[in-house]
């Protein structure tokens, strides 16, 4: 699926239809429950993940959720399609969180980024070495800048998370 539109809406059908089934966690829970040994685990409130239709069943909600690609560079037209989807795809009233992520841990990023970019002749281990230094320099502070430019220009690795979840009207079996 290329379309994120395609991908978030198919999510949601599968939320509202997730809805509608028997909850099965309850069973599970009271096998866990018997055991005696202490469990990190109770003090969550995730309680199952619903392999078929990708949804996290918790004490009281569920809901899923989703890696997306960082847009480098949106322009408006990007901006407002994000903008029609969550305002026409969504419930009203239910919470959706982005979570961006970056790390430092880009070498291996680097490795791949470079390895078309390599340097060729006698002076090419050289040459690769101090192109792969300026780039690691860059994720541990920063790109060097012209005196006087103060912008914190610097390497990460970016991951956007998207988490979306409704109350659980589920009667659990009893």
């Amino acid at each position: 699926m290329n379309n994120p539109l395609e991908a978030v809406t198919q999510a949601v059908n599968s939320l509202v239809t997730a809805l509608k089934l028997p909850d099965e966690s309850a069973k599970a829970n009271e096998v866990l429950g018997e055991m005696s040994f202490p469990q990190f685990s109770r003090l969550l409130p995730y309680r199952d993940y619903n392999q078929e239709s990708g949804l996290f069943m918790n004490d009281t909600t569920m809901g899923f959720m989703l890696e997306a690609i960082p847009i480098n560079g949106a322009n408006k037209s990007i901006v407002e399609a994000l903008d029609h989807m969550l305002r026409t795809k969504l419930p009203r009233g239910i919470p959706l969180c982005i979570h961006l992520m970056s790390s430092q841990l880009v070498g291996d990023r680097i490795e791949y980024g470079l390895r078309e970019f390599s340097w060729s002749g006698e002076q090419a281990e050289r040459f690769n070495a101090i192109t792969r230094a300026y780039y690691m320099k860059a994720a541990a502070t920063q790109f060097p800048l012209p005196e006087g430019m103060n912008l914190p220009l610097t390497l990460r690795h970016y991951r956007v998370f998207i988490s979306y979840c409704s109350p659980s009207k589920k009667k659990k079996p009893g």
